[in-house]
């Protein structure tokens, strides 16, 4: 089976801090995401509600309002 290279962005603490618990269960970072994402397909893993609820457009949509603020703000009149 041929496999990908899946990146994604996390804050450096964050991610530290969860390939050491890894470590500490003598696992990897790479096989616990595995593992979560088999658990995740197959329906044995239910995410919080605060999780799966998250409106992504409403979330990209005030960031870019704000990069527009900044953008706008600094231009000249």
């Amino acid at each position: 089976m041929s496999t990908i290279l899946a990146t994604f962005k996390i804050e450096p603490d964050r991610w530290n801090a969860f390939k050491a618990k890894a470590q500490e269960e003598e696992k990897s970072a790479s096989s616990v995401l595995k593992d979560f994402i088999d658990h995740y397909l197959d329906g044995s893993i239910e995410l919080p509600t605060e999780l799966t609820g998250i409106d992504i457009d409403a979330r990209i949509d005030a960031k870019l309002e704000k990069f527009e603020a900044e953008i706008l703000g600094k231009s000249p009149a």
